[in-house]
């Protein structure tokens, strides 16, 4: 894939101008812990996938000013901090077909405080690990379900084997239309086809048998996704139509939800480094997690 191209410069409008300073109002936000467990408390994630049948929409996910700034952040970002994430069917070696560009870490800009922010909506999972994402025209993902083991790495240096169990993706699409496509194809609910809503998200149990649609637009994509992840074997991998098994053969690091929030100066009983968070070592030098993920 050629690399994608991005917005030059820091994000923001003139200095001093409104963007500048609803911008650095976001920021201070995301840095927030309390400001963020305040909003998050107000979703019983756990609930809703219940009363949905295992699926759950969550309109106006982050404060308005929020979701914009995430926008800006992602549309930031370097050429270089996008990987190329794309296989075809084979199974063989456990693939589907699928083609996007995604980043966990993006040294330098601001992707950090804006993934640290997930892991607080369901802070009775302790490992979490979350991503940005970006489709360009002709990216998706074939379907699949999302089953996957990942190996952790905890603070004490032992591994453990968790299972995702709940998956979650942010939509950060502003004026997308249905004909743009990208859409999130939920097989397993009667194959709706939803199309991506600016900030909002949908949070679904694992496994759920789903797609993305190719995108037909001319703009990108733009989201954040990831798992909550439960420690042990949630179901078995065999009859599963898998994306790529990097993240089972080396371990994640992964901290708590306060810890990743990166406020180590702030919180007491807090320490280290955030860098050492959930967005650390992956498997694959260049960044692909799975064909499982960015949905």
């Amino acid at each position: 894939m050629v690399a994608p191209s991005s917005r030059r410069g820091r994000p923001g409008g003139r200095p001093g101008g409104t963007k500048d300073r609803s911008f650095a109002s976001a920021l201070a936000w995301l840095d927030d812990y309390d400001a963020v467990c305040r909003w998050m408390g107000r979703y019983d994630v756990e609930e809703a996938l219940d009363r949905g049948g295992g699926v759950a929409w969550l309109p106006d996910f982050l404060p308005g000013h929020v979701a914009k700034a995430a926008l800006r952040i992602l549309q930031a970002l370097p050429p270089g901090a996008w990987n190329s994430t794309q296989a075809g069917d084979d199974r063989g070696s456990n693939d589907i077909s699928h083609t996007f560009w995604s980043t966990k870490s993006a040294p330098g800009t601001l992707l950090e405080p804006l993934l640290r922010v997930f892991p607080v909506l369901l802070p009775g999972f302790e490992f979490s690990t979350f991503s940005a994402a970006r489709y360009d025209k002709g990216h998706h993902i074939a379907p699949h379900d999302d089953r996957a083991y990942v190996a952790v790495q905890c603070e004490d240096g032992g591994i453990i084997q968790c299972s995702r169990a709940i998956a979650l993706v942010y939509y950060l699409t502003p004026d997308w239309k249905p004909g743009f496509g990208g859409a999130f194809v939920d097989i397993q609910g009667g194959g709706a086809a939803h199309p991506p809503r600016f900030n909002t998200a949908v949070a679904f149990r694992i496994p759920r048998w789903h797609e993305v649609a190719p995108v037909l637009g001319p703009e990108p994509r733009h989201s954040v996704f990831g798992w909550f992840l439960t420690p042990g074997r949630l179901y078995e991998l065999d009859d599963a139509v898998q994306g790529l098994d990097d993240e089972s053969l080396a371990p994640q690091r992964c901290k708590l939800g306060r810890r990743l929030l990166g406020l180590a100066g702030l919180e007491d009983g807090v320490e280290g480094d955030v860098d050492d968070g959930v967005e650390g070592d992956v498997a694959d030098a260049n960044g692909a997690v799975g064909a499982g993920q960015g949905v």
